[in-house]
Order: structure tokens, then sequence, then C-alpha cells
């Protein structure tokens, strides 16, 4: 399936952080190789500078923010959101023609979303079809793992769900059926998205069933259950669940979705951005942490074991190539996609 050395898409949106991780000071952030700093402009907008100050390459993101400009922490040279310098030192009324890259953003979803490329972006169509999050009754609870391991190994775990069972054995893997994750999976591509759908057989209620799910169910009453995921170039995973009475199984519901966004560092590391969307209940709120806190300890379970994988790759003579099964075809696909992109001219 291709060496341990995999190409990264810069022509992309992809996620630099968290909307509420923006507060009063920078935030440091490597982004495809590019080290960013992030923090919010005199407009209001979240702002993204290449992280070095134009006059001695200093990390910006050393500095303080001001009045929404950006203030060198080893000149005081400042900067406004379009990354040009407004006062430096001994310099009076006349600063430096000198300014920083700044790269385009979008506030979307909770999460902000950095344009790495050089070519500017013609559009947001780029971004993931994540509008479910927007609706009215919907609430999510959320997380960040930092996994030294290539973005492509992320999504290759979330879009092989077979490892459920054997990777999550002491966590999610106790609380759902097997069958669900070990049963066939139908895949196909539509252009630069990859979808896959697996039905499962019906069970009764399951400790992770939502309790709006079990709402109104006659006692005994058993669930018919599928799951289904979107890949969207260049790394963007949804996965989502539905459910429905197993005599009345025209009435599908959506119980719930992961939406997962996994962001390159480096050719060896990235960052992996993810909530679990839910309607909203506050009845539910106890459930809902603990569910939180489950995911979490699953999603270690995954980070641990991907950057094992990492490390073995790095470290095989044979130059740490993939394999495919028959449930690594969406895998397959997704990586396709991706180059796919990267041959494009611009």
């Amino acid at each position: 399936m291709g060496s341990a050395v995999m190409d990264i898409l810069a022509d992309a949106w992809y996620i630099g952080a968290s909307t509420n991780e923006i507060g009063d000071r920078p935030l440091a952030r490597r982004v495809c190789n590019e080290p960013l700093v992030f923090f919010r402009g005199a407009s209001g907008s979240i702002v993204a500078l290449e992280d070095r100050c134009p006059h001695r390459k200093a990390p910006l993101s050393f500095g303080s923010v001001t009045n929404g400009e950006i203030a060198c922490g080893y000149h005081g040279l400042r900067l406004n959101e379009q990354g040009i310098c407004t006062w430096a030192p001994l310099q009076g009324n006349e600063p430096p023609r000198l300014a920083a890259r700044k790269y385009p953003t979008v506030e979307r979803f909770g999460f902000v979303f950095v344009w790495m490329g050089v070519t500017p972006p013609a559009d947001t169509s780029g971004l993931p079809s994540w509008e479910f999050m927007e609706q009215g009754g919907w609430t999510d609870f959320r997380g960040y793992h930092y996994v030294r391991g290539h973005y492509q190994l992320v999504c290759d775990n979330l879009l092989d769900l077979t490892h459920l069972p054997f990777v999550h054995a002491e966590t999610l893997g106790r609380m759902v059926d097997a069958s669900l994750y070990l049963s066939p999976q139908k895949t196909w591509v539509e252009g630069d998205a990859v979808h896959t759908h697996r039905d499962a057989g019906s069970t009764s209620l399951r400790p992770m069933d939502p309790p709006e799910v079990a709402a109104g169910l006659p006692e005994g009453a058993l669930i018919g259950r599928s799951q289904n995921s979107q890949f969207y170039s260049p790394s963007f995973v949804t996965v989502g669940f539905e459910g429905w009475r197993e005599d009345q199984p025209e009435n599908r519901f959506a119980t719930h979705y992961v939406v997962n966004g996994v962001t390159p560092e480096t050719s060896t590391s990235c960052h992996y951005f993810w909530a679990v969307v839910h309607r909203a209940n506050p009845a539910a709120a106890e459930f809902y942490r603990n569910y939180h806190a489950l995911t979490i300890k699953a999603f270690d379970e995954d980070q641990r074991m991907i950057e094992a994988q990492q490390a073995r790759m790095l470290d095989d003579p044979a130059g740490g190539k993939l394999v495919d099964l028959s449930g690594d075809l969406a895998s397959r696909h997704a990586r396709g996609v991706v180059r796919r992109n990267l041959a494009r001219p611009l």
C-alpha cells in the first residue's frame, strides 16, 4: 500500500485549532510542516500567521496580543491581522516594510479551519459536510489527541472499524455488538468523497445506546442498527449511526455522529480533533459525561496503537509497506483521492 513516507496535500483546508483554544495569548501549532501562530485580530476574526517574526525570525507565539495585534517577544515589533508590521522600536512613524505570511482561516463547527496552500482558496467548498452540528436540538462533546503517527494512519483507523472489538476490547468493545463492525461493508466513491455503509442484525438495547433511543420502546423491543462513514479529502471523516425498531424498519433515526479532523503536523505526527454529536438531552447529562470519558479512553487506545504502528513502520527493513485486506477498501480509496489531488496541476 505505499511506503512509510506519505505525501501531504497543501492546497486544502485543515483544522488548525478548536475555537475555544484561542484566548488572550497566542497559540502556536505546526501544520503541514509549517509553524503557525493563531490569535484573534482587531476585527474579531481568528488570524493565522507564520510563527516567525519578519525581523529576526523569533517565534511570534513567544509574544503577546494587544488590541488585536501580535507583538514579538524579542524586540516588540507589532503585526496586525494582515501580518503587516505596524510598529517597531526606533522607527518612529515609519515602520519597516516587513510582514509575516498570513494563512486564510474560517471559523465553523467550533473549529478553526486554515488553508495551507500557496494558491488562495476559491471558496470554502472543501470544508467537511457537518451541517448537522449547526441544527437545533443537537449538541456535542469533543476532544483532541496529539498522535506521533502519519495522519493517514489515523484516517485508516477511522475507516476500518473492524479493529473495534480488538483494540477496544476493554472499553467500547465491551459495550457494543461486535457483529456491527465485523459485518460486510459496502464502499463507494463520489468525487473526492469515500462512503461506507454496513448493517447489522437486530439486538436489544445496549449500555452505549443513548437514553433517547430507549424512550418509548416497549419492553424487549429489538433495535436494528447501521453505521455509515464519509471521508472528505484530505483528512475529514464522519462516522454516523442509525437505528430503528425491528418492527418499524421504515422509521430510521440518526442516533449520533462522530466527526473527525486529522491534521498533519509532520510526516510522522498529526493533530487529531474529534467530536461526538448527539441529541440535546439535559436529563441524560450523566450518561454523556460517562460516554465522554469512555470515548477519551478509547481514543487513547487508538493513539497508542497508531504510534506503535508508526514506530514499526520506521524501523522496518522492508520499508514499512502496508498490505490491504478487504476491510481496507475505504482506506485505499481515501489515499487514492489524496494522491489524485496531489497530482492536479496548480
